[in-house]
């Protein structure tokens, strides 16, 4: 089965007994870092392997603290999306050696960064609309949300990351390449089997 935004695949993941769920970061409504993060808080206990166009310096870390089982690159080389499927079937993480370290450092590191900030995934969805020059009511649009709850966000964001002014968020969003990449309507699916079906596992994204 596949998902065409955030919500469907949230629904489907709360819904349906997967062995495996592959979710894009880059989806409509609902991005998919927060999926990740609600499944887990319902306790979805099933592997999910996060994909996204960004590296893994950027947004890996940030997958894994969100619940993630393992990430990939966007498009990754099949040979690394059949390695990383059996990785998580077999009950392991998918983690490479790079973002292996990665999480150590971000773990040593002393210094407040976007990914030690206790950032919710709806904060943190809402930064990277604004690093991407969203206004307020842009942002309101793409999230369903009212102006108003945005701007409590954007004062949380500002309070937890130790800035004062909005153009500060955006060019920390920009420098740690949190440009948004969530599209404004539901991209082309492609098709996701499910648990009942064993011969294949596909993503669930937009």
């Amino acid at each position: 089965t596949h998902a065409l935004d955030g919500p469907e695949a949230l629904a489907k993941l709360l819904e349906t007994p997967f062995d495996l769920a592959i979710v894009d970061i880059g989806m409509p409504l609902l991005d998919g870092l927060e999926v990740v993060v609600r499944a887990r808080r319902a306790d979805v206990k099933i592997p999910i392997l996060v994909v996204s166009m960004h590296p893994e310096e950027r947004m890996g870390v940030r997958a894994l603290r969100c619940g993630a089982s393992g990430y990939l690159p966007k498009d990754p080389a099949l040979t690394a999306l059949r390695e990383a499927v059996a990785a998580l079937l077999a009950g392991r993480k998918s983690i490479s050696p790079r973002l292996a370290d990665l999480l150590a450092e971000a773990v040593q590191t002393p210094q407040v960064r976007i990914s030690d900030a206790n950032l919710s995934g709806r904060e943190f969805h809402v930064l990277r609309l604004l690093s991407s020059g969203r206004s307020l009511r842009e942002i309101s649009d793409v999230l369903s949300l009212s102006v108003k709850t945005v701007h409590t966000y954007r004062t949380r964001l500002l309070k937890k990351l130790g800035l004062e002014r909005t153009g500060e968020l955006v060019r920390l969003g920009v420098e740690e390449g949190l440009i948004e990449e969530v599209a404004t309507a539901p991209a082309k699916p492609r098709k996701v089997k499910s648990a009942s079906d064993p011969s294949s596992v596909g993503p669930i994204e937009g």
